[in-house]
């Protein structure tokens, strides 16, 4: 019975979604092993499959998406837990996903599981039951861990291009050599920055070049439109627990690179000189965009809960690079309804889970914005079920955008469509059949601020049974 109660676990969100929406899949190609809501954030990827101890404890997802644990003590079915946040720990926040409960036996009694996309707990016993507890009972189920970037935690020690001059579309290979703290550094990103500190590729941070663990060889690519001109070596680092801090000039005048740490607003000195190369014309330089030649979504036809494979073929007079990540807009008539990552060189693939509750018709994928190797762009724009790219040098051509089809929902004999099962959310009296119901939980502050201080987890279970520890 254990085992079969923790594989009920495992499927209950596809279960839910199907009950309240649609039914799910059962079989085909592409299928996944879970269902869920257009209105789920996260409607492109399972959950976590973790086991369940048999002991009282909750789960907290980090701010990137690992889970710790918290052991809880208390008695009569009130508990509580803590987590003293250190100076290693990661920044961001830490949301409650699930709840053990065990009796005073160490025997599994309950497991509730945060429903995705809003803050209600999903509560399955072991005997097959299933409860709510609806949001209006839940105070608080996460904690904001933000503290400034300690002293100390990145030492700048080396900034080295390989030549001081480069030309238009060609690229510039940067020693980087950084130290970090106890805490260790995670990456460092780095880029040519204007005068004005404006990127020269116009791209956001979290796509410039990086460096694992922070040092190594950077090659940074000067765009072919690049003004003629200085362009100054600029960076940011990530340490271990998720701070960030800018490599950069406070000021136009400034000889050596500053740290800023821009939660605070703080810049911290560095006795590194700041470093720059001078960009020269090159009238040989690749100033043609890439052109689509064909994009297929397979199967052409989908249930809800399968899984679309996308795939865009590009094509460019002087070479694509290896690899590039892209986002495609998946359209239904005219309305916007997801962005999906898509990856690759001269084809790039990407996948979409149909939600439990997408509605019918028929369903477009283009691409926003490709790249060739020299960083010339093409961007899209979707019109009729075609889509065309408009960029430097090439001639714009309508491309048949990928295309599937999602049947319309079977119709129901009442004529409307299901609504939530009646999953017992109403909160039992003492009179209930389960042996304990969820009655509240909370997890306090709001945000920690300062290393050293803990985050607490109050839990509070009705014993109706009495077998509660």
């Amino acid at each position: 019975m254990y085992f079969s109660f923790l594989h009920r676990l495992f499927l209950g969100s596809c279960v839910l979604s199907c009950l309240v929406f649609s039914a799910c899949s059962k079989g085909g190609a592409g299928e996944s092993g879970t269902c869920r809501s257009m209105a789920d954030p996260e409607n492109q990827g399972p959950p976590s499959d973790r086991p369940i101890s048999r002991s009282l404890y909750a789960e907290f997802k980090t701010p990137r998406g690992s889970y710790i644990t918290m052991a809880l003590d208390g008695i009569g079915g009130t508990y509580t837990g803590q987590k003293t946040m250190n100076k290693c720990d990661e920044r961001g926040r830490y949301s409650l996903q699930r709840l053990v409960l065990v009796n005073a036996k160490q025997e599994l009694v309950a497991v509730a599981n945060r429903i995705l996309g809003g803050s209600s707990f999903r509560v399955d016993y072991q005997d097959g039951q299933s409860t709510v507890l609806a949001d209006a009972s839940v105070a608080s189920s996460f904690t904001d861990f933000n503290t400034a970037v300690s002293n100390g935690a990145v030492t700048l020690l080396e900034v080295k291009p390989d030549s001081p001059k480069v030309k238009q579309g060609e690229r510039v290979t940067v020693q980087i050599k950084l130290q970090g703290d106890e805490c260790g550094l995670l990456k460092s990103q780095w880029w040519l920055a204007e005068s004005s500190g404006a990127l020269a590729n116009k791209q956001p941070i979290e796509s410039q070049p990086a460096l694992q663990g922070g040092s190594g060889a950077v090659s940074l690519f000067v765009p072919v439109l690049a003004t003629i001109g200085d362009y100054w070596i600029e960076g940011q680092v990530t340490t271990n627990s998720g701070q960030t801090l800018r490599v950069k000039r406070q000021n136009a005048a400034d000889a050596t690179y500053k740290l800023f740490d821009e939660k605070s607003g703080i810049y911290t000195a560095t006795s590194y000189p700041v470093q720059k190369v001078l960009v020269l014309d090159n009238p040989d330089a690749d100033r043609t965009a890439p052109q689509a030649v064909q994009m297929d979504a397979q199967p052409s036809r989908a249930e809800r809960c399968q899984t679309v494979n996308l795939s865009l073929k590009l094509s460019d007079d002087r070479g694509l690079p290896t690899s590039q990540n892209i986002k495609a807009q998946l359209m239904l008539d005219d309305k916007k309804m997801a962005s999906i990552d898509m990856s690759g060189g001269d084809i790039l693939y990407g996948s979409y889970l149909i939600p439990s509750d997408a509605p019918g018709g028929v369903f477009y994928a283009y691409p926003e914005l490709v790249r060739d190797a020299a960083g010339n762009e093409a961007q899209a724009s979707f019109s009729g079920g075609k889509f065309t790219l408009t960029g430097m040098g090439i001639t714009p051509k309508a491309v048949q955008a990928a295309t599937f089809i999602v049947p319309e929902a079977p119709a129901r004999p009442d004529g409307g469509h299901p609504g939530p099962p009646d999953l017992g959310g109403g909160r039992p009296d003492a009179g209930s059949s389960f042996v304990a119901t969820l009655k509240e939980l909370k997890v306090i502050p709001a945000s920690v601020t300062r290393d050293g201080d803990s985050m607490t987890l109050q839990v509070t279970w009705s014993d109706h049974a009495g077998t509660l520890k």
